[in-house]
């Protein structure tokens, strides 16, 4: 799978999510531009919300351990991808 801010491809979902959290510094919403102050509260707000493209990059940019919820996500979105 191919990552979404540049030409790095990963074979596994969770490399492709280590790749993102270590080179890309994630200013703004990847998917609708919102730039708040807290980039992760919004993405996970509109994941709660169904958003799939939404659910994406926050199970990209989150922890995965921090939260019931996160691994939640990260399961989803793992789901769509295998």
């Amino acid at each position: 799978m191919k990552c979404p801010f540049c030409d790095f491809e990963a074979r596994h979902f969770i490399s492709l999510k280590v790749h993102v959290r270590k080179v890309h510094l994630i200013k703004c919403c990847p998917v609708c531009g919102y730039n708040g102050k807290n980039i992760l509260r919004h993405l996970a707000e509109r994941s709660r919300a169904g958003d799939i493209e939404h659910k994406i990059a926050y199970s990209l940019l989150s922890k995965t351990s921090t939260s019931k919820f996160a691994r939640k996500v990260f399961n989803e979105v793992m789901d769509v991808f295998e």
